[in-house]
């Protein structure tokens, strides 16, 4: 794929924009859902509910392959900082800190 859409009006995690960027696409996402907060600048967000701004994002990304070329850079580095080794060591940590 080129690009992959998110328009989500909520999101409990982001693990389709996570896979997406691991993968090497480039990923548009709603601004208001946590793939946005996943991707970082890894990821182009927009309104979830701007439909213009999704056409506008959209053609843009396809006519731009220096952009979407790093968009997939940066998506591929910053997927690469989610892994389970991560999350299971600051999941120890958390339940350290709570429980004394």
């Amino acid at each position: 794929a080129s690009i992959v859409c998110l328009p989500s009006l909520e999101e409990g995690f982001g693990l389709t924009a996570l896979e997406a960027m691991a993968v090497g696409t480039a990923v548009l996402a709603s601004d208001n859902s946590a793939m946005a907060e996943v991707g970082g600048v890894a990821v182009v967000a927009v309104p979830a509910t701007a439909p213009e701004a999704w056409t506008e994002a959209i053609d843009a990304l396809l006519i731009d392959d220096e952009r979407r070329a790093a968009l997939v850079v940066a998506g591929r580095r910053r997927a690469a900082e989610f892994t389970w080794e991560r999350t299971a060591a600051l999941t120890i940590d958390a339940y350290r800190r709570v429980a004394g």
